[in-house]
């Protein structure tokens, strides 16, 4: 696909923005990489409309920023899955280790009286 001229590099929230400009087809490309991944959006003018660049470019980048949007989402829903699961298996297994000290203890205190009891009998 053929972008057209780059017009400017916009940044935001640390997502750098890019713009092209397709002179032949009205057209505006934003462009924008998330993990790795290039996003692009596009703003098409209506041959019946006049062509209006800063519309077209609000428009593009508009897209380009939900299009990023949906991935981050995406992404930050598989995170906090990974991590729930992570944390599940780690409330598991301290639900156990508490256990396995509550029962230390519980055997620990029934040999100290065993021993008392057995000490006293003598």
């Amino acid at each position: 696909m053929k972008l057209g001229k780059t017009l400017e590099d916009f940044e935001t929230y640390g997502i750098k923005y890019q713009f092209y400009y397709n002179e032949d087809k009205n057209s505006v490309v934003c462009t924008t990489v998330y993990k790795g991944q290039t996003i692009r959006a596009i703003a098409k003018c209506d041959p019946e409309d006049t062509f209006n660049l800063e519309v077209g470019k609000k428009i593009a980048y508009l897209r380009c920023k939900q299009k990023f949007a949906r991935k981050k989402l995406i992404h930050a829903g598989a995170v906090y899955r990974d991590s729930f699961s992570k944390y599940e298996r780690s409330k598991r297994n301290l639900d156990k280790a508490a256990e396995f000290v509550s029962d230390s203890v519980h055997q620990l205190k029934e040999a100290n009286e065993a021993l008392v009891n057995c000490v006293d009998n003598i």
